[in-house]
């Protein structure tokens, strides 16, 4: 999806999320203080950008003042003061939600208990003229409303939550193009390098990592095809590896002229595969097995995998392996790490063995 098509895509989103969020008001209308608006605006401050969420308040502020024409001007300025307020702390506590969805649950029920303190602030500024025992008298008298509203907002985010955020991992994020969490954080470039055991191990470790996070991870594989153990992980994980390399099972420096053209054809369409991955705002982690080791054979041109990355969309990390990196490579990544061999049982005559070298 490119970038024109997604932006009116995302701004179609707003008003049909706003209906759906004045149906779910409605739809309990006649339960005093117990409402699914709080829980849904918090949660699309999680999983849609700022502007998004502002957007669908202001529509669905308006659209409930066209149902209900009385007291038009108090509930229009409330609510465009109030729900900003949740929305403004629910990423603010963003990133402690990352680590514990329990936070949610928490702002919601705050948030309730203090819906009728925001009105009498509100009233004491606008239409009480400064007059604080009336505001006193107005905040006490609705006190009790408080209580069940945030109880309400503490059991609905309770019980929400989880299945909630389930669903829009497992199935609505990847059509309504939000990154969970990441979207609006900067991804780094990490370089895993050198002659020692371990890189392509500490590219999976990232991927079980992230993919335990609800991240989106892709993994593109160069210069190997032999089917390892952590595959069938990665799989349970929903990480599909994408090797390219199928036409043969032998090493580079066994290859004639010929199957080394073949070669180099086949990481070329991986590398333009990897582009339009790095295009894609759905994805928040791309690891990228032995490219440096494509670089090295100049399957892969190092400007042009510079420029792809520079150019990638906003807030997707990435992992890179290989043996040797060149400075330029080294300068442009956020982090790189360099494994050097001491020691090791190889030089013993002991064979790889599955489970622990593949």
């Amino acid at each position: 999806m490119n970038q024109r098509v997604q932006l009116l895509f995302k701004i179609a989103i707003v008003p049909v999320y706003a209906a759906m969020v004045v149906g779910a008001k409605e739809a309990l209308a006649l339960v005093p203080n117990i409402e699914l608006v709080s829980f849904l605006l918090s949660f699309a401050a999680l999983v849609f950008p700022i502007l998004m969420v502002l957007g669908i308040i202001t529509v669905f502020t308006f659209i409930e003042v066209f149902i209900y024409s009385y007291g038009v001007a108090q509930w229009m300025l409330l609510y465009l003061i109030a729900w900003p307020i949740l929305v403004l702390l629910t990423l603010l506590f963003r990133p402690a939600i990352k680590r514990h969805w329990f936070i949610f649950v928490i702002i919601n029920a705050i948030f309730g208990l203090c819906f009728g303190l925001i009105d009498a602030v509100l009233n004491y500024f606008v239409w009480f003229q400064f007059n604080l025992p009336v505001t006193i008298a107005y905040y006490l008298r609705g006190i009790t409303f408080d209580i069940i509203h945030g109880s309400g907002n503490f059991v609905v985010a309770i019980i929400l939550y989880k299945p909630v955020m389930a669903l829009w991992n497992s199935h609505l994020k990847k059509y309504l193009g939000g990154n969970y969490f990441v979207k609006q954080e900067k991804g780094y470039v990490h370089i895993i390098m050198g002659e020692g055991k371990g890189k392509t191990s500490a590219l999976n470790g990232m991927a079980l990592r992230a993919a335990g996070d609800g991240w989106t991870v892709k993994y593109v594989r160069f210069l190997k095809n032999r089917p390892t153990s952590e595959n069938k992980m990665l799989k349970k994980a929903k990480i599909k590896v994408e090797n390219f390399y199928h036409f043969s099972k032998k090493f580079i420096w066994e290859m004639n002229e010929t199957e080394v053209e073949e070669f180099k054809t086949e990481t070329r369409k991986g590398f333009e595969h990897l582009k339009n991955l790095l295009q894609d705002s759905n994805n928040n982690m791309i690891l990228i097995d032995e490219l440096l080791g494509a670089i090295e054979n100049k399957f892969i041109d190092e400007d042009e995998l510079i420029t792809a990355l520079k150019n990638r969309r906003p807030g997707i990390e990435i992992g890179i392996s290989g043996r040797y990196a060149s400075d330029k490579l080294i300068e442009f990544a956020d982090l790189v790490s360099k494994i050097e061999p001491v020691k090791h049982y190889f030089e013993k005559g002991v064979e790889a063995r599955k489970g622990i070298e593949y």
